[in-house]
């Protein structure tokens, strides 16, 4: 019972997790899992996530502690996981050919191998600090850093169509302070298509000109965005 406790439960959920991520189209890499049964917590060391066509990582987290209640993993992960925390989190986007994104490929791509089977994995709370960005455009890396990201009720597709997240992320940015707030659902489809439904606002509060040259954005002021394709 014991061995069970400490080796097999990590062990399962490690497994859950890799599977659920290649439904999806990621790969992890990283430690393997260790649990804490005093404070419910499962964790990981040096955890990458990359689109399993690329070598080239979306993130990459030093330590990742997922909070879980250990008897509802009886009925499996989905019901017992209800918090994902990421700690000194590397955000990498990176602009591809075509001028498209590397998240936003793997979320159209996510969305539409899922269509038809399977059921979305909805999580209560992903809380990251100290998250730096890396974004990888066609002048050149931009970086934002020391930011503060909450996600809460971010559900994995396939989504439902009323579906909703709310994300508010604050970062460091050349000396200013970079903001996105907003809601939506970046996995929706209709007809059969990507049409992801996002309304955020982004403000710029005294960034400087690394960042908001680059971007073709004023030091201070805001920007509505509207993505319903």
């Amino acid at each position: 019972m014991l061995w069970y406790l400490v080796k097999s439960v990590p062990a399962t959920f490690g497994a859950s997790i890799a599977r659920q991520a290649s439904l999806v189209g990621l790969e992890l890499g990283g430690s393997p899992w260790s649990v804490d049964w005093q404070r419910g917590i499962l964790s990981a060391n040096n955890l990458t996530v990359s689109m399993a066509d690329s070598s080239l990582p979306l993130l990459e987290i030093p330590l990742v502690e997922v909070d879980f209640h250990p008897w509802r993993s009886l009925s499996g992960w989905q019901a017992a996981v209800y918090q994902v925390y990421l700690h000194r989190p590397t955000v990498h986007l990176r602009q591809e050919a075509g001028e498209a994104w590397n998240w936003s490929r793997w979320a159209r791509n996510a969305s539409q191998r899922m269509q038809g089977g399977g059921n979305g994995f909805v999580l209560g709370r992903l809380y990251a600090d100290v998250v730096e960005v890396h974004l990888w455009g066609a002048d050149g890396p931009i970086s934002a850093d020391n930011g503060v990201v909450t996600i809460s009720g971010l559900q994995l597709p396939p989504a439902h169509g009323n579906a909703e997240a709310a994300i508010a992320a604050h970062f460091r940015a050349d000396g200013g302070k970079l903001s996105v707030v907003g809601q939506g659902n970046a996995f929706a489809v209709q007809d059969g298509m990507w049409r992801p439904q996002l309304k955020v606002t982004i403000t710029q509060q005294g960034i400087g000109p690394a960042v908001a040259e680059p971007m073709g954005w004023p030091a201070t002021g805001s920007l509505s965005v509207t993505a319903d394709r």
